[in-house]
């Protein structure tokens, strides 16, 4: 697999580190981008597939999406990771590949890798390298999983990295791990776990698993997903071939897969009513529907300054959204916090927090939080992302 990934033919990588390959397929760019690009390049990891610089990109200066794969001299700006900040304050898990952000949820780290690097990823530094996972380990967790401490978690989410990236033998053990962990917890009176896969590689590599279907079908089926969740940022992503990827997935086991997509905003990519609307009818209209899922409003950690928009902003485009698609395809406005995801709905009053460019959310579980907007908030450099309201 290493090998294919390398080449597909000399000069015809299927993965792409070296910037002069990428520049080559846009031509016309700004002398003084491809220089900031080539210096960013030197102190982060670059990594884009062939596929989306062919099928994607549209090959103009002027692209959106290149801001999804050059690096920037502003991620030297960027704060440092903050997503693995909040933990439950009981993990029913001993494991460095498990995290535990709520008492009901868990997330599985598979793997440290993706086959290409968005350059807002909040976790982009640490996937340059694919770290070797210890089968052992893994059936570990799902031997806790089964255990009666465990009795509150209800869903299971598989992330990395990239899950997909990992061999199909890997992912045919994760479902068999999983099958055998519920049948343990009905014996023990506890409710089965549901199992969600969280992706990105049907938008960078879908040839790849079309190419290799007849071995990837079997792990999807073995895996038995309740859920994938895509992350599809603009309409230009939804490809003939990821549509097509996507409906085989849909179809493999015995039971058909929810299929949902979530994905950040950000100011000159997706941030408008048009490009959403697009891209919610493009998923909408493949042999396999997908459903918006989450809107997610800019991370602190890896977003881009010149990609942040402030929070009433992304409401104000939910209200805008409200008018103009199906109930059906109006996804979630999710604001991510250091103390867990906030939701926002298109006409609830936003109530201003502690001071300048603040806002006080609740969490999901309850908390109320003073969150840091940082687009109205950008000279206050505050750390934390957000803090939590202490009751007078």
């Amino acid at each position: 697999m290493a090998e294919k990934e390398k080449t597909q033919g000399r000069g015809n990588p299927a993965i792409i580190k070296d910037l002069r390959l990428i520049l080559e397929r846009v031509p016309g760019l700004p002398q003084e981008r491809i220089l900031e690009a080539m210096e960013a390049a030197r102190a982060y990891p670059l990594r884009v597939t062939n596929f989306y610089l062919r099928e994607v990109l549209n090959g103009s200066p002027d692209d959106p999406l290149l801001d999804v794969i050059l690096p920037s001299a502003e991620e030297r700006e960027t704060p440092a990771e903050t997503w693995d900040a909040n933990q439950a304050s009981v993990r029913v898990v001993d494991s460095a590949l498990w995290s535990q952000k709520y008492p009901q949820e868990g997330l599985i780290r598979l793997n440290t890798y993706c086959s290409a690097l968005c350059r807002y990823c909040y976790v982009r530094e640490q996937t340059e390298r694919r770290l070797p996972l210890d089968t052992k380990e893994l059936e570990r967790i799902f031997e806790q999983l089964a255990e009666g401490r465990a009795r509150e978690v209800c869903e299971v989410i598989l992330s990395g990295g990239d899950p997909l990236t990992s061999k199909p033998v890997l992912l045919s053990l994760v479902g068999t791990r999983m099958r055998y962990c519920n049948d343990r917890r009905r014996e023990h009176g506890m409710h089965p776990i549901q199992f969600t896969v969280h992706t990105r590689e049907p938008v960078w590599r879908p040839d790849h698993f079309l190419e290799r279907w007849p071995e990837y079908e079997r792990s999807f089926a073995d895996m038995e997903a309740y859920a994938y969740v895509f992350q599809v940022i603009h309409p230009r992503e939804v490809t003939r071939p990821f549509q097509e990827l996507v409906a085989k997935i849909a179809r493999a086991g015995n039971r058909s897969a929810l299929l949902l997509n979530q994905h950040p905003l950000f100011r000159g990519i997706n941030a408008d009513a048009d490009t959403l609307v697009e891209l919610y009818q493009r998923l909408a209209e493949g042999p396999a529907p997908v459903k918006p899922y989450y809107v997610v409003h800019p991370f602190d950690s890896g977003t881009l300054a010149r990609h942040r928009l402030p929070l009433p902003e992304s409401q104000r485009l939910m209200q805008e959204l409200f008018g103009r698609v199906p109930g059906i395809l109006m996804p979630t406005l999710v604001v991510p916090t250091a103390l867990g995801k906030a939701y926002v709905s298109p006409f609830e009053p936003l109530v201003p927090g502690s001071g300048p460019g603040r806002w006080r959310l609740r969490t999901k579980t309850g908390q109320e939080v003073d969150y840091v907007d940082l687009a109205l908030a950008a000279k206050e450099k505050p750390s934390p992302m957000c803090l939590p309201v202490v009751p007078r």
